[in-house]
């Protein structure tokens, strides 16, 4: 696989997640708790230095098996950590992907994070030669809906009742792709 280590966009660089930003990662998750945790069972109230250097240090790792590419978001010019964004669950035999975020409280309502999955996308249809690349979200998340749709990518499906959230409350999984055709 020739996947970059780092990405850029028009606002962002996207980078491979090192120790030395477990502060700032640690910082941002705890500024957007009210955000996060209706949707991200791992963000909750101890999440702190030392629970974002695990994160950071198993992400390396899985990016060693080749089994999940995570990113940091850091917005250019301040150098902020605005949030996280990944490449998962690869199913190499289709093969399909599935763009995995979350964004920072405070770089919200400015087109961040749709820029960042729209440039995922882009390396997963190219460099990994993903003939499918998914989004899937809780029906509730309207903001995750919202940029799904904004980074070109269709609702296929609602699975009704198909999850339980961390409170345990079921709920139904909206799923959106974007899809690369035979002869591309």
């Amino acid at each position: 696989m020739t996947l970059p280590l780092e990405i850029e966009t028009a606002r962002l660089f996207l980078r491979a997640p090192d120790v030395k930003d477990s502060r700032a990662l640690a910082e941002a998750v705890r500024e957007s708790l009210p955000e996060l945790m209706p949707w991200m069972p791992w963000a909750d109230e101890s999440y702190d230095v030392d629970k974002a250097r695990q994160n950071i240090v198993a992400a390396h790792d899985l990016r060693e098996m080749e089994e999940e590419f995570s990113f940091a978001m850091f917005e250019i010019g301040t150098n902020v950590l605005v949030g996280k964004c990944s490449l998962q669950n690869i199913e190499r035999r289709v093969p399909r992907v599935e763009i995995g975020y979350w964004l920072r409280t405070s770089a919200g309502g400015r087109g961040l994070m749709t820029e960042a999955v729209a440039a995922l996308c882009e390396v997963a249809l190219g460099n990994l030669g993903a003939m499918r690349v998914e989004i899937s979200c809780d029906a509730r998340n309207q903001k995750s809906a919202r940029v799904s749709q904004r980074a070109g990518f269709e609702l296929e499906a609602r699975l009704k009742n198909d999850r339980r959230d961390h409170c345990g409350t079921l709920s139904d999984t909206l799923i959106f792709a974007r899809i690369r055709e035979e002869n591309s």
